[in-house]
């Protein structure tokens, strides 16, 4: 299993050990920025609320005809109260930005 040794700060998966030296950790950081994390959160935000039958989520929703998108809009279309948790603070229009499993999602993400 790949880690890091807090001794020295090497990537090991218990076979090969790697220095992390600066181009190691901008290496490691690139390919962790280009990960999809949305598809993901998406997904993750579908089996939490999939009991909630007013709930519209509709993932990488496009604000206008230009490329700019939110991460998750979430319109509650609902007659019942949402019973889950998180989703109880939810309005009529829910927006969430969300940009990586290193940001922890919170209520100021929510608009």
């Amino acid at each position: 299993m790949a880690g890091c040794t807090q001794e020295t700060n090497d990537i090991s998966d218990g076979l090969l050990s790697v220095p992390m030296t600066k181009e190691v950790k901008q290496k490691v950081s690139d390919i962790t920025e280009k990960i999809a994390w949305h598809p993901a959160f998406a997904a993750a935000a579908g089996i939490e609320f999939r009991h909630e039958k007013g709930l519209k989520l509709i993932p990488e929703y496009n604000l206008s005809k230009e490329p700019l998108r939110i991460d998750l809009y979430i319109l509650d279309e609902g007659d019942e109260p949402i019973r889950n948790e998180v989703g109880k603070i939810f309005r009529r229009f829910n927006i969430i930005e969300y940009k990586s499993p290193q940001d922890e999602l919170s209520i100021d993400d929510l608009f």
